[in-house]
């Protein structure tokens, strides 16, 4: 492997990442379709048998799944392998291009024993929470390979940063309580999977409490960033004003997704797009929380290219 310049290798993160949140989609997409079994076995399909059967649909949807898991183990290898050939020297972008690697092969095992447990929910639910912990390493690397290597500072006061931080924490929250929600209810991958001892609508109710304050949050953080007076911004996409309103308007599609699955018995599609919806709401709840920091871009850092000025209000 070559040298590899920083925006070559920030592509490569990215592309990274959008793997990373497709392997979620198909995942789910296994549970949703009741491939979860498909492949009784691990790494083989089926005892003896490498591969399913061109007629076994569901080992097909569940292997495929597999494979795809190890595209994105390549990726990752790879992100981490071109960590040490990133020019200028990045050693600060190491560690965290290998922790995507240390992911991977945990989910490896975790897949491993979600198939060896017969889909237990708390195995499914680990699963899905690795992949949101490496989605937010991802998202940290990416950024840190678009600034230079320094701590960045906060642009805004202490207050902004700590809504932030509950913010993220609430999102967090509400993906955990997600899982509860995944293992109590329908749609468990297989008839054989066991369910979670909760009553479904008592922790429906809770995860949809969570979601209303983790909304009533990014309001706030959202009105108080508006009144704000705007600061210097060195990457023009990282706008914490703008980012705060896209996490609200996210946040309200994924509340009307999740009322109307819950109020037609939760079908598989909707799901698959709620699904979808927590993903794209974690990477933008994390965005905004890092946008509250000036980052210094690597050119800038060399003195190439003069800083990004701020964004006018206007542009708000």
């Amino acid at each position: 492997m070559g040298l590899v310049s920083l925006a070559r290798y920030r592509q490569l993160v990215a592309v990274t990442t959008i793997l990373l949140a497709l392997i979620v989609l198909t995942g789910a997409a296994v549970r949703l379709t009741e491939a979860g079994l498909g492949c009784s076995d691990w790494p083989n399909c089926h005892e003896g048998e490498l591969l399913p059967e061109q007629e076994d649909l569901l080992g097909l949807i569940e292997y495929g799944n597999r494979m795809l898991s190890g595209l994105v183990g390549l990726a990752t290898l790879a992100v981490a392998l071109a960590a040490h050939r990133v020019q200028p020297r990045r050693r600060d972008l190491i560690p965290w291009a290998w922790g995507l690697v240390a992911g991977s092969a945990a989910q490896m095992l975790l897949g491993m024993a979600v198939v060896r447990l017969n889909l237990d929910p708390i195995a499914v639910a680990g699963h899905f929470l690795l992949s949101i912990v490496m989605v937010w390493n991802a998202v940290v690397l990416w950024l840190k390979a678009g600034s230079a290597p320094r701590a960045p500072e906060p642009l805004y006061g202490g207050v902004f940063t700590t809504h932030a931080r509950i913010m993220v924490g609430l999102m967090s929250l509400v993906l955990v309580i997600g899982t509860m929600v995944t293992g109590t209810g329908p749609n468990s991958g297989d008839s054989r999977a066991e369910r979670l001892g909760f009553d479904f609508t008592a922790i429906a109710r809770t995860h949809s409490v969570l979601a209303w304050l983790f909304v009533l949050v990014v309001l706030t953080l959202a009105l108080r960033l508006r009144n704000e007076v705007v600061k210097p911004l060195s990457a023009p996409n990282m706008n914490p004003v703008k980012l705060s309103r896209f996490v609200l308007y996210a946040a309200v599609g994924q509340g009307l997704i999740g009322y109307w699955q819950y109020l037609t018995g939760v079908p598989p599609l909707l799901v698959e797009f709620h699904v979808l919806g927590s993903v794209v709401l974690w990477i933008l709840s994390l965005l905004t929380y890092f946008a509250l920091f000036a980052r210094i871009s690597p050119r800038t850092a060399h003195g190439d290219t003069p800083p990004t000025k701020a964004f006018a209000r206007s542009e708000r």
